[in-house]
């Protein structure tokens, strides 16, 4: 059985090589049995030239209908004149800072979107991080 949260590796492999996930919106409608496998119907709306955009309903076959369905969106890495920001080390230019110092010695921030804080908080085991 593939529950939902495998969804986005599923949907990737029927994406360009080089494009990435860029947005999915989601909505869980009914319940899913433990029991019956998932199965994934992905469609294609649209392949543009940086942009590719897929629907994916899933159901079960002894199901009711539709268990989830979400808008994927992945975008493949573009050359731009538009791009100026300077690329910089944060760990070299705060050094005096940050230095020996790890992520958890700080206190929280938890409105922050970091992924090692989101990582540290949702994985259940330590052998897992």
């Amino acid at each position: 059985m593939t529950p939902p949260s495998l969804l986005p590796s599923i949907v990737c492999r029927r994406q360009p090589a080089d494009a990435l996930a860029q947005n999915v919106t989601g909505f869980f409608i009914l319940a899913g049995l433990t029991n019956v496998p998932f199965v994934y119907n992905v469609q294609t709306i649209r392949d543009g030239r940086t942009y590719c955009t897929r629907i994916v309903n899933v159901t079960q076959a002894e199901g009711e209908g539709i268990c989830f369905t979400c808008t994927c969106s992945f975008k493949t890495a573009e050359d731009s004149p538009l791009d100026a920001q300077e690329r910089i080390d944060l760990w070299d230019t705060y050094d005096v800072v940050l230095k020996g110092t790890n992520p958890e010695d700080w206190e929280e921030a938890p409105g922050m979107d970091v992924p090692w804080y989101i990582t540290l908080l949702y994985l259940p085991s330590p052998s897992l991080r």
